[in-house]
């Protein structure tokens, strides 16, 4: 078992949670069993969910990058406290990345960050984000997280905020 880290801090009163899985990516963790008789239903089950989840991100992607931030210091605590495990030379791995506003805050600090996320339209915002703030050290990918394909220990950093 790989180690995570949880970080919460109560902010005025939120809680912030910060999964970082500090030992490299294994595979193993994201690894989808082929499915049997039984276990088919639930996988086409989990597969409708999935599709349910990117039509409505699909739909909602602009206004969600419009709207602004709810807790900004909040949102910059966080940021500051990931930050505390990265070097110049990390890998990253952030799932459900949204529209790239915090892969494209952490860019700076890190040496790659793959960003992968369901919805089509939340990565073309992501991919202009990154555009306009010239960050060439993202790679993005339309995927959920059982469907993104890695090598071992391609990752020192997996995030999911």
């Amino acid at each position: 078992v790989h180690r995570f880290l949880y970080v919460g801090a109560p902010l005025l009163g939120n809680i912030l949670r910060v999964y970082l899985w500090i030992d490299r990516f294994d595979k193993q963790i994201g690894h989808r069993p082929p499915a049997a008789s039984g276990k088919a239903k639930s996988m086409n089950s989990q597969s409708r969910a999935m599709r349910k989840d990117q039509r409505f991100w699909d739909r909602n992607a602009q206004k969600y990058a419009s709207d602004p931030i709810g807790d900004e210091a909040a949102y910059q605590k966080k940021l500051e406290i990931t930050r505390e495990h990265f070097s110049p030379e990390t890998q990253v791995l952030e799932f459900g990345c949204g529209t790239g506003m915090t892969a494209v805050s952490h860019a700076p600090f890190v040496k790659h960050i793959h960003a992968t996320d369901l919805s089509g339209e939340m990565l073309q915002i992501a991919r202009e984000r990154a555009a306009e703030a010239k960050v060439e050290n993202i790679s993005f990918e339309q995927a959920g997280f059982d469907d993104i394909e890695a090598e071992p220990e391609s990752f020192d950093v997996v995030l999911g905020l």
